[in-house]
């Protein structure tokens, strides 16, 4: 379920220490193990992606178009003359029917290969430049891709960075960031550390925010929610509609139970833990 707003007001009126004690973290982190387990619990720090349509979902798909749809038209027609005709049994005379049909086929043939392809170009480049954050973990600071970050981690946050999940401040520098995905406001938005009780902003000024990016100062904060939990999870989730949404976890059940359990092994892996 998304995190109410009051939930998220709460995190940004309690005193660091209170949230320390909430999420079980510290100043110096949680531990690898401690990272397992909510990766395990939470699932992955990442937006529900639909399922991207098979060849011929995307082949079926073109038969809507305009071009197509004249297309078929002028098939039938073209039947329906030759069948009611004197040449009915000639089959010389259903040339022009079988050759529309093939122009059909192939057009919508190459529509939906060419943007299977650009699907798979698109792919390619997210994994090139997937992005990674940088945590602090036992008290040593690590790069991590930024969809293993659970609830509870300290990330360390800096100019050009972009916020990996709903973070409430820990410290903050001239930090300032850009909230336009949120809330429309053009304007970079100044972040304090600090508590304040009355503020005219549309966020608390001592959280930030996943997806927004860092356009000065740094700062570190504490991880309170990830995933389609966080604020900018709320904005997809009434994109897709809430059905979409619960839908999403089931026909994803198994295949995000393996890819949970491969970052585990992963992490016990890396630091030598048995698992």
């Amino acid at each position: 379920t998304d995190m109410p707003q009051e939930e998220q007001l709460n995190h940004a009126m309690c005193s660091i220490d209170e949230l320390y004690a909430e999420l079980s973290s510290s100043n110096e982190g949680l531990t690898v193990a401690d990272c397992v387990q909510r990766l395990q619990e939470d699932g992955l720090n990442e937006l529900y992606k639909p399922p991207r349509p098979t060849l011929a979902q995307l082949f079926l798909a073109q038969m809507g178009t305009l071009m197509i749809i004249v297309l078929m038209f002028a098939a039938v027609a073209d039947l329906l003359v030759t069948i009611t005709g004197k040449h009915r049994n000639d089959g010389l005379h259903y040339c022009t029917f079988v050759a529309i049909v093939l122009i059909i086929a192939v057009n919508a043939g190459i529509a939906a290969w060419t943007e299977n392809k650009a699907g798979d170009a698109l792919e390619a480049l997210a994994k090139m430049s997937t992005a990674s954050a940088t945590v602090v973990r036992g008290g040593i600071e690590l790069q991590v891709p930024t969809n293993t970050v659970v609830r509870g981690d300290m990330v360390l946050l800096g100019t050009g960075d972009v916020v990996p999940a709903d973070l409430r401040l820990v410290t903050a520098e001239d930090l300032k960031v850009s909230e336009m995905a949120l809330t429309g406001e053009p304007e970079d938005v100044s972040k304090t550390w600090k508590i304040k009780a009355n503020s005219d902003k549309l966020t608390p000024d001592n959280m930030v925010f996943s997806s927004c990016p860092v356009t000065n100062g740094r700062a570190t904060g504490i991880v309170v929610a990830v995933g389609m939990n966080t604020r900018i999870g709320g904005i997809a989730s009434l994109m897709t509609g809430d059905h979409g949404k619960d839908h999403s976890k089931d026909i994803d059940q198994h295949g995000r139970h393996h890819h949970v359990t491969a970052r585990r092994h992963q992490f016990c892996e890396c630091f030598h833990i048995p698992h």
